[in-house]
This record gives structure tokens, sequence and C-alpha cells, in this order.
């Protein structure tokens, strides 16, 4: 995710929003969740 132990965490809102809006019809969450299990 490449965030530094110093870094500020993203808003959960930004994240939650643009799935249920953004990439409602997209396959890019599937594919995310996909490689952080594979971490």
């Amino acid at each position: 995710c490449r965030l530094s132990l110093e870094d500020e965490v993203p808003n959960h809102s930004t994240f939650s929003k643009n799935r249920h809006g953004r990439f409602r019809d997209s396959s890019l969450f599937r594919w995310l969740f996909n490689e952080v299990l594979r971490c």
C-alpha cells in the first residue's frame, strides 16, 4: 500500500464512496482484495 509508519491513513469514507459509486461496475476492488490477500 506504500504507506510508511509515519504516513497518515486515508479516511475510510473515501474508499467507501468510490466502491459504491465510481467503481460499482468494475472488478477493480475484487482484484485489489485478492492482491491484499496474497501479501
